[in-house]
């Protein structure tokens, strides 16, 4: 089974985010067998998370200061069970970038009712940052029922 991979623009603000929240919630639901990993779509190989990110995520316990920025790339697409997006414009790039994707593509907050879409914090002081941090963390229940559902094998 391939990893999950969470999805921004440079891989550096709500996607790193994402993927520690995912993995902390699929290890609390004892699935240990998942990996969750992040990239970006405009991304620079090896970037810091940024300061306000590690900051905020902190907070719930969570040390991001070892992430390190990475594109994403045609084999992380093909190996992957599901690929998780911030935004709209993120699946289509991908389906640009990379031609039909067979992988799902869903937005990180699909299942809730409201605000589908994490906007990036990039730039924004930290409270924009706690916002997407809770943005992310408010969607990590669903991923795990996902999961449970669709991806853990019996």
């Amino acid at each position: 089974m391939g990893p999950i991979i969470c999805v921004c623009t440079g891989n550096i603000c709500r996607s790193p985010m994402a993927e520690r929240l995912l993995q902390k919630g699929l290890v609390e639901a004892q699935i240990k067998d998942i990996k969750v990993i992040s990239a970006g779509v405009s991304a620079y190989e090896g970037y810091p998370a940024s300061s306000y990110g590690v900051e905020v995520i902190s907070e719930l316990g969570i040390d991001m200061r070892d992430h390190r920025s990475q594109p994403l790339t045609k084999k992380m697409i093909d190996e992957a069970s599901l690929i998780l997006v911030m935004t709209h414009l993120h699946k289509l790039v991908i389906e640009e970038d990379f031609g039909p994707v067979k992988t799902p593509i869903m937005l990180w907050r699909e299942f809730r009712p409201t605000q589908k879409q994490v906007t990036d914090p990039y730039g924004a002081d930290r409270e924009t940052y706690k916002h997407s941090r809770d943005l992310i963390a408010e969607a990590v229940p669903d991923w795990v029922e996902w999961v449970k559902k669709n991806l853990k094998e019996t």
